[in-house]
């Protein structure tokens, strides 16, 4: 099993858990979930600032750095904390578990002046808001696709 020699930054935790997510929706196999919520709860651990809110981009014990930068600001690539706020909202409606909603939303409300000021630096995060309030409702139906009631119900939906 070959070993990591360095530490993941912010953005490895993040872009794997939302591909993961990703895995998850498609197959709906719950390992690719539990590996997302996984990864999220590291990072929440290991990245999450308790004084002032938002992800640095290295983790805690991390080789000493002269500071621990936090990138807020969407570039070609997504920041680290937008990512990270999106999959945590996605976790929170897959998983049921509201303090996933708590982290992101507290990113959302610390950033909220710089997305109005200038959002083109923040497309996945405003994104990541707009799933936020928008909060998709899930319908569920169980039955026998070839029953004529199970029909009547999906030509409703």
């Amino acid at each position: 099993d070959p070993q990591a020699k360095l530490n993941g930054y912010l953005e490895d935790y993040a872009n794997v858990a939302d591909g993961l997510i990703e895995l998850y929706q498609l197959t709906f196999d719950l390992r690719w979930l539990q590996s997302a919520r996984g990864l999220a709860d590291a990072m929440i651990e290991h990245f999450w600032d308790d004084h002032n809110g938002g992800f640095f981009q290295t983790s805690n014990d991390h080789e000493a750095l002269i500071a621990r930068p936090k990138d807020f600001t969407d570039n070609a690539v997504p920041s680290g904390n937008s990512v990270a706020a999106d999959v945590l909202l996605r976790l929170a409606v897959l998983t049921g578990d509201d303090r996933y909603a708590g982290y992101a939303e507290s990113i959302l409300l610390l950033l909220r002046e710089s997305m109005m000021r200038f959002p083109l630096g923040f497309g996945r995060l405003l994104g990541a808001l707009e799933r936020d309030i928008a909060r998709p409702q899930e319908i569920v139906l169980i039955g026998d696709p070839a029953d004529t009631r199970t029909q009547a119900l999906l030509d409703e939906v």
